[in-house]
């Protein structure tokens, strides 16, 4: 698959270009007439739970159509506001691969102004397909599941650098970091897990393990999601090995991988 490298950065130093100079905006791209709304904040608060989102992820989440118009969302008005941000400098958009989606993500001013507490995410282009994945599996489960709280991989690890910090003072260690957390409106706290490559039997069978130490003090079960044929195969057939199978739901994922590898 062709890779399209991101465009270097120019220095905040340099000079603006001409077209900058043409548009009103100075050496740091930064859009003055731009003015955040209330869905800005929380676009840019939504960007930096997950880290890295596509652009067609944010028309989906952010705007969608009415009913009575042709298709679920309006990608032209979430391309326009998204070019705001990045050009306010609040947004990174990077093109990995050719025909690939734009990927973005916070930069340090989008993540001050958002007042996120997770840092800007580091762009890895092995792991792309599997972030995004995760967002549709998990926007997917919060509308299957009304009144269900969220918590993303960023903020799992987030809160685990200060328990390990405390010694577990201010929550558990835990064996397994989640792809993501789900706590449901019955208080039943959730582990979602997404495979898109295969694992060995002998991976899923300690992934299992490290879940089943905190059954049922931390999670009520995992939601354990793979792509159909023999990845899902392989999953349920071992989890069924190890004995798990109440703790542990395994599912077919029919979503399709975007670019990158997978974990």
């Amino acid at each position: 698959m062709a890779v399209v490298r991101p465009p270097a950065r120019r220095d905040a130093t340099s000079a603006p270009s001409s077209r900058a100079l043409r548009s009103g905006r100075g050496a740091r791209g930064t859009a003055p007439n731009h003015v955040l709304t209330p869905r800005d904040h929380d676009i840019l608060r939504w960007i930096g739970r997950y880290g890295v989102v596509s652009t067609e992820q944010v028309a989906r989440r952010w705007f969608p159509r009415k009913e009575t118009t042709r298709g679920p969302w309006t990608t032209s008005s979430a391309y326009r506001r998204v070019h705001d941000l990045e050009e306010s400098g609040l947004l990174q958009r990077d093109q990995i691969y050719l025909r690939g989606p734009h990927i973005l993500r916070l930069t340090l001013k989008g993540a001050r102004i958002a007042g996120t507490d997770v840092r800007p995410a580091r762009l890895v282009p092995a792991t792309v397909g599997h972030s995004l994945a995760v967002v549709d599996l998990t926007e997917d489960l919060l509308a299957r599941f009304p009144g269900a709280m969220l918590i993303t991989e960023r903020e799992i690890r987030r809160d685990q650098i200060k328990a390990r910090r405390t010694k577990g003072q201010t929550g558990p260690i835990l064996k397994r970091v989640p792809d993501a957390m789900l706590r449901l409106p019955t208080g039943e706290m959730m582990a979602v897990e997404l495979d898109h490559t295969p694992k060995t039997s002998a991976d899923i069978k300690r992934i299992a393990k490290a879940y089943q130490q905190h059954f049922p003090s931390v999670f009520s079960g995992v939601l354990w999601y793979a792509r159909a044929g023999r990845i899902v195969a392989r999953v349920r057939k071992t989890v069924a090995e190890t004995g798990f199978s109440r703790l542990i739901t395994v599912a077919e994922w029919p979503g399709e991988t975007t670019g990158g590898g997978d974990r």
